[in-house]
C-alpha cells in the first residue's frame, strides 16, 4: 500500500467516516488489498474483498461516504429543456423518486433504474409543457436569474468595498462567491 491507499483506509475507520472519500481512491485502496471490483448494470458495483473481518467495514463504510459526497454534491441532478431535478432513491419502495427543482410548480417523476428515472423526468416536461399549451398557460419557466437581497447598511457596504478591491463590479464579485459557495457544497 502506497501512502494514499493508507490515508484512504485511514479515512475510512475514522469516526465519523468523513464524507469527502473518492471513489477512485477507494477503488486503488481496494486493488492494492487484493480485492476486485466488478461494474454491473448502470450504478451497480460489487467489491469482493477476502479474508480479514475489516473487509466488510471498508466496503459499507466506502460506499456510505461516497454516497454522501455525492448527495452534497449534488451528482444526482439532471437537466432537460432548462428543468433540472434531482434524483434520489426511496429504499422503502426501491425505486428512485425526483422532483423538478429550479420552478415553483411541483413536478414529480419515478422509475425502477437510472434510464427509466432519466426518461420518465424528460416525459414529465414534456407533459408539463404539453398541458400548458392546451391550457393556453404560460409554463412556471426555470427561475430568471435575478433576486433582490435585503442587506444591512453596513454589509452592503463592506461588500461593496472588497468588491472595489477585487477589480470587480458589485454584482460581478457577489456572483463570483456565490458560484463558488455553491460548488464548494
Amino acid at each position: 500500500m502506497n501512502t494514499k491507499q493508507r490515508k484512504t483506509l485511514a479515512a475510512i475507520f475514522k469516526k465519523p467516516t468523513p464524507a469527502g472519500i473518492e471513489w477512485r481512491e477507494v477503488a486503488s485502496l481496494i486493488k492494492a488489498l487484493g480485492g476486485e471490483i466488478r461494474y454491473g448494470d448502470v450504478s451497480r458495483v460489487r467489491i469482493d474483498l477476502q479474508g480479514e473481518e475489516r473487509a466488510k467495514t471498508i466496503r459499507s463504510k466506502a460506499c456510505q461516504g461516497i454516497i454522501d459526497t455525492n448527495r452534497r454534491h449534488a451528482m444526482n441532478t439532471v437537466s432537460y429543456k432548462g428543468y433540472i431535478a434531482r434524483i434520489e432513491p426511496d429504499l422503502d419502495d426501491g425505486i428512485l423518486t425526483g422532483r423538478v427543482i429550479n420552478t415553483r410548480d411541483i413536478i414529480g417523476f419515478h422509475g425502477e433504474t437510472i434510464s427509466e428515472a432519466i426518461k420518465s423526468f424528460h416525459a414529465a416536461i414534456d407533459e408539463y409543457l404539453e398541458d400548458c399549451k392546451q391550457r393556453d398557460v404560460d409554463p412556471n419557466k426555470p427561475y430568471s436569474g435575478k433576486f433582490n437581497l435585503r442587506l444591512s447598511p453596513q454589509l452592503h457596504s463592506e461588500i461593496a468595498s472588497a468588491a472595489e478591491k477585487a477589480g470587480k463590479s458589485l454584482n460581478k464579485w457577489v456572483i463570483d462567491k456565490i458560484e463558488q459557495a455553491t460548488h464548494d457544497i
